[in-house]
């Protein structure tokens, strides 16, 4: 996600100053030796720290913040300050060590995110950018709310068309004067049509975003 962003405003001609924050440390040397090979080795413009940005304490603060929280909710039994037990109330086990921490929520949720984004976005004009499972959208409102954030769009997103939504991408702002008023823009986007072919929508505000090659989209006529 950092090098995606860091190349989508530098390609809108942006001056980038980026900093990610990876929790576990054998994914801080992947993120690491990745942006070298493609981004190069200034950390004036972009730099991987090892900590949990749930818990990390920043002396900057951001015009932009991203995140994709754990998504899978995880209830624990405690006993005299100890955990005895966690269950994994929605997915199962995932079978790699390594993808475990981001999927589960074993250090805590989309509540924690909000609660950090909060903290180090600038004022008023800030965006915090997160990914989430749609059955959590209720945890997410309420998130927002609780840490004086507004939802000011969300992208709803399914597998295919005539499919339910599968998780939701959020843009959101630190409370101010106009929240009395703001209504949140809401878009609905699948990946697939019905043929198993990538929408026009796709295309256009995903692949093309990224610089991804896709079809020619004129010679796509099943886009219906």
């Amino acid at each position: 996600v950092l090098q995606m962003t860091n190349w989508a405003l530098q390609k809108l001609g942006r001056t980038v100053d980026a900093t990610g924050i990876e929790a576990r440390l054998e994914a801080v040397e992947l993120a690491r030796r990745s942006l070298s090979f493609n981004i190069g080795n200034d950390e004036s413009v972009a730099r991987i720290v090892h900590g949990d940005f749930r818990g990390a304490v920043l002396t900057q603060q951001f015009d932009l913040v991203t995140g994709t929280p754990p998504y899978f909710r995880v209830d624990f039994a405690v006993n005299d300050d100890q955990v005895t037990l966690a269950v994994i109330n929605q997915g199962g086990m995932p079978t790699a060590k390594q993808s475990a921490p981001a999927r589960c929520e074993f250090r805590g949720g989309i509540e924690a995110y909000c609660e950090a984004a909060s903290r180090v976005l600038i004022q008023p004009h800030g965006k915090f950018v997160v990914c989430e499972n749609w059955l959590n959208h209720n945890r997410v409102v309420a998130a927002a709310e609780k840490y004086d954030l507004d939802i000011l769009a969300q992208v709803e997103v399914s597998g295919k068309q005539g499919r339910g939504t599968l998780f939701c991408v959020y843009t959101m702002k630190r409370k101010g004067v106009d929240s009395v008023a703001l209504t949140t823009k809401r878009e609905i986007l699948a990946v697939r049509n019905g043929q198993g072919d990538w929408t026009k929508e796709y295309r256009e505000s995903v692949l093309k975003a990224m610089s991804i090659p896709y079809p020619d989209i004129k010679t796509n006529e099943n886009d219906n």
